[in-house]
């Protein structure tokens, strides 16, 4: 599958239907970048991700959930989840979003729905 990188999705529209698109995000292993952790540079992957640590850098990912600090966009082809302790300091996309009493974020959002 081609993955189309967020410089080339330039409108909330376009964006929509390229969620559309998608067939399903891959199953398999979560990743983790563990409390503790800073990790410098962008993250792509369609599995699942957790972020404890600190993320310095775009996050594209099957579905993400945030309870450390992340510095950059985040897009989520599924579900992108804000725990209480979660800092988000970037645009944010996904298909759903939850976020938990206390989580932050400072950018702009566009959610998609599950259609």
């Amino acid at each position: 599958m081609t993955v189309t990188p967020f410089s080339a999705l330039n409108s909330s529209i376009t964006l929509l239907k390229y969620f559309k698109t998608l067939k399903k995000v891959e199953k398999g292993p979560v990743s983790c970048i563990g409390e503790g952790t800073v990790f410098k540079g962008d993250i792509d992957t369609l599995q699942s991700l957790t972020v404890r640590g600190i993320v310095r850098g775009n996050i594209r990912a099957g579905s993400v959930i945030v309870s450390g600090h992340v510095t950059g966009n985040i897009e989520a082809l599924d579900l992108l989840e804000l725990t209480e302790t979660a800092n988000i300091y970037g645009d944010i996309y996904a298909r759903q979003l939850r976020v938990l009493n206390g989580g932050m974020f400072n950018g702009s959002c566009c959610v998609s729905g599950t259609g």
